[in-house]
């Protein structure tokens, strides 16, 4: 971990401990695309369950079979979430042709799927 990580860690982990952002065996849910930004999150999120405070961490990954390659890292991210012990719950849905039948752009049926 670089030295800015390990502050921004430390930071964090403070800010959660004097606000009680996160207490004993709260349920948290990560939302994990499998970029860098969400990966570096599930990695942050495990850190403090591991380090700081004992709580429920789950991801969620969702399909959106945009791009052919969506598949495979839906697996990567079942991977990172095994390798950290971390449940995984997988959502799929073809964006582009539920968009198209309902005359809605894919952005905002994708943000629609995602949350539900």
């Amino acid at each position: 971990m670089s030295e800015s990580a390990k502050k921004n860690y430390a930071q964090l982990e403070r800010t959660i401990r004097r606000n009680q952002s996160i207490v004993e065996d709260d349920l948290v849910i990560a939302a994990i695309s499998g970029g860098a930004d969400s990966t570096a999150l599930l990695d942050l999120m495990v850190s403090l369950r591991d380090k700081c405070v004992s709580f429920q961490l789950f991801a969620v990954h969702f399909d959106h079979k945009l791009r052919p390659e969506s598949s495979v890292e839906a697996q990567l991210v079942q991977g990172l979430c095994d390798k950290f012990g971390v449940k995984l719950f997988i959502g799929s849905g073809n964006v582009a042709d539920e968009a198209r039948q309902q005359h809605r752009s894919e952005h905002d049926f994708a943000r629609e799927l995602r949350y539900k």
